[in-house]
């Protein structure tokens, strides 16, 4: 559980995902073991998520600005770029969420070393 946690910890936010998921599935029998890969798994599924989200709303920020800019938007722009900043702001939500849990992953994950002489 320890190595998963170090490769979640280790992998940049954009490839958080996976290492995320092998975290959370790791096997675990003992009550604060399992907290500490709970606690950290869901750390790093936000990070991965606010990435994934901050990622397509920039993507999808980029070609409309470029409308925007040559004044040819499309009706209906004006609701997408809404829905993008929407986006974008969940996203952002999502990754300070993340490292406001971080500490509880930490302490879970120390106080397990000390519980386990790890």
């Amino acid at each position: 559980m320890l190595r998963a946690v170090e490769v979640a910890r280790a992998a940049p936010i954009v490839e958080k995902a996976a290492p995320a998921e092998a975290l959370a599935s790791v096997a675990c029998s003992v009550a604060d073991v399992c907290a500490a890969r709970d606690r950290c798994a869901h750390v790093y599924r936000l990070a991965a998520e606010g990435a994934r989200l901050e990622h397509e709303a920039r993507a999808g920020f980029a070609p409309l600005l470029a409308e925007i800019e040559q004044k040819v938007a499309r009706p209906g722009q004006a609701d997408r770029l809404r829905l993008l900043e929407e986006q974008a702001d969940h996203a952002k939500a999502q990754v300070e969420a993340a490292g406001a849990a971080l500490p509880a992953c930490d302490d879970a994950v120390a106080a397990m070393r000390r519980a386990h002489a790890l």
